[in-house]
């Protein structure tokens, strides 16, 4: 139930605004505590190109370090629905999880990336790719 409302990097600290039903505050991340399950959730990707039906063809996570038990799952959002999770897979070779499938008649998108945690262990994510046709 927490919004999150502003994050801002002062030095090293990554400093986060939040809000809580009426209450309100500024905190600096514990890099030493990570939480089982966060995410990352994008924008609308590709907004200029919201009048274009299009297909989602994969999502892609590009990792640095993946400690063992820990892990990555995505879901996507089209044109503003409920999110839906996808089944993905590691390529060990390139460090990259990724999730192959055919979503049809996409305007808008959102993609959601969950961290599963061991212990005081995360991946390391470098980037993401989403490929629309």
């Amino acid at each position: 139930g927490i919004e999150i409302g502003a994050i801002i990097v002062a030095d090293f600290d990554l400093l986060v605004a939040w809000k809580n039903g009426s209450t309100y505050g500024v905190d600096k991340i514990d890099y030493t505590a990570k939480y089982d399950f966060a995410y990352v959730e994008t924008m609308i990707l590709n907004p200029e190109k919201r009048n274009v039906s299009k297909t989602l063809g994969q999502v892609s996570a590009y990792y640095n370090s993946l400690p063992a038990s820990t892990g990555i799952t995505f879901s996507y959002s089209v044109n503003g629905g409920a999110y839906v999770a996808m089944t993905s897979v590691t390529n060990t070779v390139l460090s990259e999880i990724f999730a192959k499938l055919r979503v049809p008649n996409v305007g808008s998108l959102q993609i959601k990336m969950a961290f599963t945690t061991s212990s005081n262990s995360t991946p390391v994510i470098e980037g993401i790719d989403v490929t629309l046709e």
